[in-house]
């Protein structure tokens, strides 16, 4: 059983390779493909975080749609970023995993996810920011060593998994869950709806 089901006559496609957006995307129960974009996001800056999330998320789009004009294309980018603006990429080893982990313990930091849709065929280009504040409790340098010494890290923005281990050091989220996970999965399905690309099964 499924909500919705995928109206348009054009492919759906998701410009990333991350398995949790797959995963939410696919719980919606609608038909799409994935094509990875090959940006690379080192060289793309922006003023606020807000905006290289939203920036990083359009240009991935783009890169896809180009070469896929009679598609819908989905573009996201989640970037982490502390109190100071500081935004947390993805860690490159376990020492850069440490020092992320310690900086986001016992403190706030927000999540902020990207979503670009675009159809070059229908002229149409959407991008939009959600942004999720997660509070996080304090941390042990045993846990810290402990999960640095996981697999789990090091794919993700922020050197955390929501979804995975990383939940018990969690003690608050406001906002979006599953935005925390790489997917505001609720403004997606509006934007699919508002565009007749998918449909309610009702």
């Amino acid at each position: 059983m499924t909500l919705y089901s995928t109206v348009s006559d054009k492919a759906l496609i998701l410009a990333s390779s991350s398995p949790r957006r797959k995963e939410l995307l696919g719980s919606l129960g609608v038909t799409f493909k994935i094509v990875p974009s090959d940006l690379n996001e080192e060289e793309v800056t922006a003023p606020t975080p807000e905006e290289l999330a939203k920036k990083l998320a359009l240009l991935k789009a783009q890169v896809v749609a180009e070469q896929n004009q009679s598609s819908w294309v989905l573009g996201a980018d989640s970037i982490v970023v502390l109190s100071d603006n500081t935004v947390l990429n993805k860690p490159a080893d376990k020492e850069q995993a440490r020092r992320m982990l310690s900086s986001l313990s016992a403190s706030t930091h927000s999540v902020i996810t990207g979503i670009s849709l675009i159809s070059v065929q229908d002229q149409v280009q959407e991008v939009h920011a959600s942004q999720t504040s997660v509070t996080m409790r304090k941390i042990s340098d045993g846990e810290i060593e402990s999960y640095v010494s996981t697999d789990e890290p090091y794919d993700k923005a922020g050197g955390y998994g929501l979804q995975g281990l990383a939940s018990v050091f969690v003690h608050s989220i406001q906002g979006s869950h599953t935005n925390v996970i790489g997917l505001d999965i609720s403004l997606v399905a509006t934007l699919l709806l508002q565009h007749g690309v998918i449909r309610s099964d009702r």
